[in-house]
């Protein structure tokens, strides 16, 4: 399988989704064009598993009971998105559970009819150790904000 195929293949096995609390999108140029930047997310204890892996859910909850889960970019300038369906991509780190783990966020961003800003996004955490039901080494969480 080739990696984009891969890459694609992982975000469809999404297991776990969140509404953001908070967001912030920063303002930058690039040429002419201003974008938006997805430098924060403030997840909300809105949140739910969709696996038939029950161990693995009470694991993920568990993490998202304990503290507030917050995404921090790290980078100043986005990317374009290495996934399908995603225009950006920028690399930051996820606060979990009182630790950081990096993580790289994917998402849309753009304006509803009612001029409020809004994201669709995937955070992708590399944390082999920190889910001990998954056969995997990556926790994709699906996001969505609005403002």
């Amino acid at each position: 399988m080739d990696p984009q195929d891969s890459k694609n293949h992982l975000i469809m096995q999404s297991i776990f989704s969140a509404t953001a609390e908070d967001f912030t999108l920063s303002p930058y140029e690039l040429g002419n064009e201003e974008h938006k930047i997805l430098t924060d997310i403030m997840f909300s204890d809105n949140n739910s598993c969709h696996s038939d892996n029950e161990r693995l859910c009470k694991e993920i909850s568990k993490l998202f009971e304990a503290d507030k889960v917050i995404f921090n970019a790290s980078e100043e300038h986005f990317q374009e998105s290495e996934i399908e369906n995603y225009r950006q991509q920028i690399k930051g780190v996820l606060k979990l559970n009182n630790n950081d783990y990096p993580a790289t966020l994917y998402y849309n961003v753009g304006m509803t009819v009612e001029s409020r800003e809004f994201f669709t996004a995937v955070v992708v955490i590399k944390m082999p150790s920190l889910i001990t039901a998954s056969k995997d080494n990556d926790l994709v969480i699906q996001v969505k904000g609005k403002k």
